[in-house]
This record gives C-alpha cells, sequence and structure tokens, in this order.
C-alpha cells in the first residue's frame, strides 16, 4: 500500500517510485526490487495504470485507478491490527539457541545490534533538529504546511522508536549476561562430575586387572 500511496501523492515510473520509498522510508529497509515487483502486480490487479498518452513510452508514468484509491482508502482509514504482531528474530534465536556457546554468540549480537539502534537514534534525532530548524525558517515566512508538520511528528517518532528499541536490547543483553556466571559455575561443575567419573572407572578398571592377575612367583602351588 505504501507505492500505492505514493503513486497517489504523484504519479511515477517504477524507478522513481523505488528512489522516493528508499528515501521516504529507508528505516523499513525494503529491497530494491519491492517498488517495481509491486507496481507489476498493482497493475495487473487493476489498482494502478499507464497514464494517458504515454502508452509505449520506456519510462511511462503509473497513477491509481479508481479501484486503487478506493482501495487505498479503505487501508488508510481501517484499524491497524490490535495487538500487533511480533516477528522478532532475536527472541525467535534466544528461544531455539541450543547451548551455552550460542548463548554467548546471541549476547554478542544483540550488542552489535544494540550500537547500531544507538547510532540510527543519533542519526533521527540529528534529522529532527535540522528539520525543526528549517520549519522554524519556514514559519517565519508563513509557508509551513499541515505535512510538514506531519513530517516533523514522524521524525521525532522515528528518533523515539530507536531510543527505544536500543533501550530494550540493553535491557534484554544485561538480563542475559547475568545468566553467564550461573552457567559457568554450572559448566565447572559438570566438567569436574565427568572428571570423577573418568577417575571412578580407571580405578575400577585398575582393580578388576589386579583381580585378574595370577600371583607372583609361580604357579600358586
Amino acid at each position: 500500500m505504501i507505492v500505492l500511496g505514493l503513486l497517489l501523492q504523484d504519479p511515477d515510473t517504477p524507478a522513481g517510485v523505488a528512489a522516493r520509498l528508499k528515501e521516504r522510508f529507508a528505516s523499513a529497509r525494503f529491497a530494491s526490487s519491492t517498488a517495481h515487483t509491486t507496481c507489476e502486480r498493482l497493475l495487473a490487479e487493476g489498482w494502478i495504470a499507464v497514464m494517458p498518452g504515454e502508452d509505449g513510452r520506456p519510462a511511462a508514468r503509473l497513477q491509481p485507478t479508481a479501484t486503487g484509491k478506493a482501495g487505498f482508502r479503505d487501508w488508510l482509514h481501517r484499524r491497524s491490527g490490535v495487538p500487533p504482531a511480533v516477528r522478532d528474530p532475536t527472541r525467535a534465536k534466544l528461544d531455539l539457541c541450543e547451548s551455552e556457546s550460542d548463548l554467548r554468540t546471541l549476547i554478542a549480537s544483540i550488542e552489535a545490534e544494540e550500537e547500531d539502534c544507538d547510532r540510527l537514534h543519533s542519526r533521527a534525532h540529528a534529522e529532527v533538529i535540522t528539520q525543526r530548524r528549517r520549519d522554524a525558517r519556514l514559519g517565519r515566512d508563513g509557508t509551513r504546511d499541515w505535512r510538514t508538520s506531519v513530517r516533523q511528528v514522524l521524525l521525532t517518532d522515528e528518533a523515539t522508536l530507536w531510543a527505544q528499541r536500543a533501550q530494550r536490547l540493553h535491557r534484554l543483553r544485561t538480563a542475559l549476561e547475568e545468566l553467564l556466571p550461573e552457567l559457568d559455575r554450572e559448566s565447572r561443575g559438570a566438567a569436574q562430575e565427568e572428571g570423577w567419573e573418568k577417575l571412578d572407572r580407571r580405578d575400577a578398571n585398575n582393580a578388576g586387572a589386579r583381580l585378574q592377575r595370577p600371583p607372583e612367583g609361580g604357579s600358586g602351588r
């Protein structure tokens, strides 16, 4: 629906939509082929069409049809699912890890992700400051509109989302790291137990060998 919404705002070519998708929704990290494949699907379903007079042009612009406009409005006004689906790969990996080594590797991965979120928060926060200064200049000129205000709110929200995710990952990593000393004690205990078992088996084998050995100094008569 995002591709459809971009075309509703401004008819464009698939390449143009791809560039706008990357710029407007950078944090979503859409695949480079998303715009093209989505445009092909929407064309096949009759939700978008080539603009009149541009048939046959290699870079023909696309625009939503009446069906596409109605479908987009329905999606826009429909209430989002509550609660949202939680499909965090980190949570799944933690639930499915099979060894202490796996856990330690995942903790390192969580720390790296936490650092990435901190970096993205800093970048988003810088964009918020830049946008506020730009908006202040536009406001003095009387040219600021509601779309600019919405953009400012979205930038602020993005910075907040990255900050919250970094904080959540930090809490998760800290809680997991607190488990490591106990896991180390369990590992040492298991290793010590295995060592005692090996000693017991060796002593038992030695005792059996002594019982089977004939007396020294003759046949025993």
